[in-house]
């Protein structure tokens, strides 16, 4: 139940899980391009792409402190360092991995123990 306002919602019955990690993007619905920083610290878009090799910081939440892994293009990237920032949120650093085809919107996904961020979610690549 819920109370708002001196009214008491009804009862409704939930199901809770672990959490789930989520990318931080652009978009407010969690798609497109991601909040991500270039190696510079300059963000990271479509006119301000990355280069492959260099190293991105992605900004997540819903991770718990599982072990993460990255995925750019579909190739599995370098894990460099996380960090946490506090009320659930975290940064990763991740390097572009080598073979990936460069392009305004490269998907990136994260893994979080066993749990997959959302699809939907790109980085500019060069």
């Amino acid at each position: 139940t819920v109370m708002a306002g001196g009214w008491l919602s009804n009862a409704v019955e939930v199901e809770i899980v672990d959490a789930s990690p989520a990318l931080f993007a652009m978009d407010p619905y969690g798609r497109g391009q991601a909040q991500a920083m270039n190696e510079d610290g300059s963000a990271n878009s479509a006119t301000n792409p990355a280069t492959v090799g260099a190293i991105v910081t992605l900004r997540l939440t819903g991770h718990r402190n599982r072990e993460l892994s990255v995925q750019m293009g579909g190739r599995p990237a370098e894990v460099v360092s996380q960090r946490e920032l506090g009320s659930g949120k975290a940064e990763v650093r991740v390097r572009i991995p080598l073979g990936i085809t460069a392009g305004s919107a490269v998907p990136v996904r994260l893994k979080a123990g066993e749990f997959f961020s959302q699809s939907g979610v790109t980085l500019a690549v060069k």
